[in-house]
């Protein structure tokens, strides 16, 4: 699942031929709810990192797409080795969770900044699996 266009209203184009003109209309469909959020875990314990995780869990639902993004280290070996199959086990039902390192790139000033569809400003130029040079970012869902 891409959080690519998690901002965009999703729906479809409806074309009608009317004597001699096409009328469309964009035909809103329903989507889940998406969220980001980043964690600065570099420098952090397994416990701290986890903790910082489990403290965002009361906004979870079965119909939820949430991904955790652990940010502040230059490289990937500053970040604590979290057992996330362990984690994502203990967590609640949501539709789908993934984690993602930002490595290279600076952190973020504060602990935990959630973005959710309807606010996020930045764009996250890394997809899943792969890492984006230019901005630095590895992704990946366990």
């Amino acid at each position: 699942m891409s959080f690519a266009e998690m901002d965009e209203e999703k729906g479809f184009v409806e074309g009608e031929v009317l004597n001699d003109r096409v009328e469309t209309r964009f035909v809103p469909l329903p989507s889940w709810d998406m969220e980001i959020v980043e964690i600065e875990a570099a420098g952090l314990s397994v416990e701290e990192t986890e903790k910082a995780i489990q403290s965002q869990f009361w906004r979870f639902s079965e119909d939820l797409v949430i991904r955790f993004n652990l940010t502040g280290g230059a490289s990937k070996k500053d970040y604590p080795q979290i057992d996330f199959d362990r984690l994502r086990a203990e967590m609640p039902p949501v539709l789908e969770c993934q984690f993602a390192i930002r490595a290279g790139s600076g952190g973020l000033r504060n602990k935990a900044t959630v973005h959710d569809a309807g606010t996020k400003k930045e764009r996250d130029k890394g997809t899943e699996g792969q890492r984006d040079r230019a901005e630095g970012f590895f992704c990946f869902v366990p």
